[in-house]
């Protein structure tokens, strides 16, 4: 998309020049088609890699057929098929292609990709970046002043509820954009199980990619201070945000060229965001050769995220920000999103401070010092380290936002069946327990089957039990491991195994039992002395046999 003609940052300037201006400046997201770059990829390579995370955890499930490709879209639209999440992503930076109606310059999408926290110290305050659920982009760019425009996790609920949000109010654009689909009360979940609308997985994975958008623009700490980070024709209200611009492959040189400020270094590279990704040998995502970038699974299940909020066990920004009245069916959604912007807010942007950086970053720059002090002379340095932070942490949220679609979408737990371990007692495996054994180990392998949303790859859990007198016990601690494991050690006795494994939503299967039996085998001199116990038997019974004289007729 073209960046949109915006005139409320003047309003907050000057306000009686408010319409005299119509200059082109944006609030801009990873990746959006800035006019200058005219790329979305950065984008959609976060999501390509998040899904790439979420896969080595969970293999193979529905989204791989729904996904996408990172792709160049046409300026200013994409290719209204609403059938891929990377497509959903793109266009939630282009006006007209949401069903909120936001399809004007001063009813931009961009708006409402920004959570500004309550306070972020000095004049506003102290400084404790907890937030309001609902406020986002204002007038002045963050804090309490002026707020006007819905926040990213507000407006992304409203994707899943159909227009309803966080504490259930419903907002009367949603179905107003003359999108497809966007009845009021419908959204992702009824669209993909057809819940009082035609069925359209499509739609629901189209959707989602507009949520993952969202989602991804919180772990951009402009976004997650609400610094709006403008880009204008007009030089003295040119406020990018140096971060941000990294990451989309803008130009960076002590010349400035291209319409964009002068940095104090040079950078030409167009595919910079290619430097993070999905390490497969490490089963992270992140800048190879940079530990401290790499973020790995686990990924929290959204039962795990509503656990940990109900025990109190996040930090105390992200409790407050949970407000009364809130929907708990949409919790670990606003959760995920609160986490991921309170990591992101640790660090400066360009025009506001962060919880760590407290602005030793900016170097205490303000927007009115941007004609004087581009990019803030922010150094190489400074602005990778940020990155290293905070865009592996796009490509994590969106492999966790991938745990709560499913968990909205897939209401049945993977199924579990062993292979070649009967299920019944009484046709138990038998293993011999040679006599120079003390136990033995063995391999046991699960069918593991969810067509939805994967199961854990290396998540199953085995339990093992022993007979007992009449009663089975527990046999050792429980093991995680893969679809294959070597159990053990076991000695003479009877043995049951069961195991469980997460799906990709959240839910857990259970296996039948698996039985098997340990039997001692006898020794070598001991089937001598049975050999030799038949052998005397057999013989005198021969003896006896030849005094018969019943034998000679």
């Amino acid at each position: 998309m073209k960046s949109p003609y915006l005139t409320w940052l003047h309003v907050g300037i000057c306000g009686c020049l408010a319409l005299s201006f119509t200059e082109r400046a944006g609030a801009w997201a990873i990746g959006s088609d800035s006019g200058i770059t005219g790329t979305g990829l950065a984008h959609q390579w976060a999501v390509q890699e998040g899904w790439k995370l979420f896969q080595y955890q969970f293999g193979s499930s529905e989204i791989d057929n729904y996904i996408g490709g990172v792709t160049e879209f046409p300026p200013g639209s994409a290719a209204d098929l609403n059938s891929t999440v990377i497509e959903g992503v793109y266009d939630e930076d282009v006006v007209g292609q949401n069903p909120m109606g936001y399809d004007t310059v001063l009813n931009h999408p961009s708006l409402r990709h920004f959570w500004a926290p309550r306070s972020t110290g000095g004049l506003l305050g102290s400084g404790d970046y907890s937030r309001n659920f609902d406020e986002g982009l204002g007038v002045l760019g963050s804090g309490a002043i002026g707020l006007s425009y819905d926040s990213a996790p507000n407006y992304a609920i409203k994707y899943f509820t159909g227009g309803i949000g966080f504490t259930g109010k419903t907002d009367s654009d949603w179905g107003s954009g003359g999108a497809q689909g966007a009845v009021a009360g419908k959204g992702i979940r009824d669209y993909y199980l057809g819940n009082g609308v035609e069925q359209n997985k499509q739609l629901a994975y189209y959707w989602f990619g507009h949520v993952v958008h969202l989602m991804e623009d919180m772990a951009v700490p402009a976004h997650a201070l609400g610094d709006p980070h403008l880009e204008s024709e007009f030089p003295a209200l040119n406020d990018p945000d140096p971060v941000h611009d990294w990451v989309d492959g803008k130009t960076f040189s002590t010349e400035g060229v291209g319409g964009l400020p002068q940095a104090n270094f040079n950078d030409t590279n167009p595919t910079r965001y290619t430097l993070w990704g999905f390490q497969s040998g490490s089963g992270a995502v992140g800048r190879s050769g940079v530990p401290d970038s790499m973020i790995s699974a686990p990924l929290l299940s959204p039962q795990q995220m509503r656990s940990l909020y109900v025990a109190g066990s996040f930090a105390p920004e992200t409790m407050k920000s949970v407000p009364e009245g809130f929907r708990n069916d949409v919790l670990p959604l606003y959760l995920l999103f609160t986490e991921t912007a309170r990591r992101a807010a640790l660090y400066d942007s360009k025009n506001v401070n962060g919880q760590l950086d407290q602005g030793s970053r900016r170097s205490g720059a303000n927007i009115m010092d941007t004609p004087l002090n581009p990019y803030n002379n922010w150094t190489k340095s400074e602005i990778e380290e940020v990155a290293d932070h905070e865009y592996p942490l796009a490509m994590y949220s969106t492999a966790d936002a991938i745990r709560y679609f499913y968990s909205q979408v897939d209401n049945t737990p993977p199924t579990l069946s062993w292979l070649g371990l009967p299920s019944d007692e009484l046709t138990a495996l038998q293993l011999s327990l040679r006599p120079e054994q003390i136990s033995l180990t063995l391999l046991v392998s699960l069918l593991a089957n969810d067509d939805i949303s994967g199961v854990d790859q290396n998540g199953f859990v085995y339990h093992v039990e022993k007979l007992s007198g009449e009663s089975w016990s527990d046999h050792g601690d429980p093991m995680t491991s893969s679809n294959q494991a070597t159990l053990g050690a076991f000695d003479e006795g009877s043995y049951r195994v069961w195991a469980q494994v997460e799906n990709g939503a959240g839910l857990t299967g259970v296996s039948p039992f698996g039985y098997f039996n340990v039997v001692p085998e006898p020794s070598t001199a001991a089937l001598t002395m049975v050999g030799l116990l038949l052998l005397g038997a057999l013989s005198r019974n021969l003896i006896r046999r030849s005094l018969d004289p019943r034998q000679l007729h």
